[in-house]
């Protein structure tokens, strides 16, 4: 259930991240991890960028962080995570279309 659960998070945000191009311009490739707090009934309660594992442009940093608050509300947790809350970390990866 858990693993079903947070693949869900994950094709969500993927949907989002695909839907428009979110940068601007060129500015190269790159992985961007973005760490979340979210809330038992889905909402996101803190976003950050995990600026020790991110690599690439600061446009990306700040388009992985909109494609994140975007993709929000995610869907309330399962009955088997009792927790009010669970911080999560998910890579963002851009790629230069070729």
């Amino acid at each position: 259930v858990l693993l079903s659960y947070f693949g869900a998070i994950r094709e969500q945000i993927q949907r989002t991240a695909n839907a428009q191009p979110w940068v601007a311009g060129a500015p190269g490739e790159g992985l961007v991890y973005v760490s979340f707090v979210l809330a038992a009934d889905g909402r996101l309660q803190g976003t950050s960028v995990v600026t020790e594992r991110s690599r690439g442009e600061p446009a990306l940093w700040d388009a992985a962080m909109r494609i994140l608050k975007t993709s929000a509300p995610f869907p309330p947790f399962p009955p088997s995570m009792p927790e009010p809350s669970k911080t999560i970390i998910v890579p963002l990866e851009f790629l230069v279309d070729s």
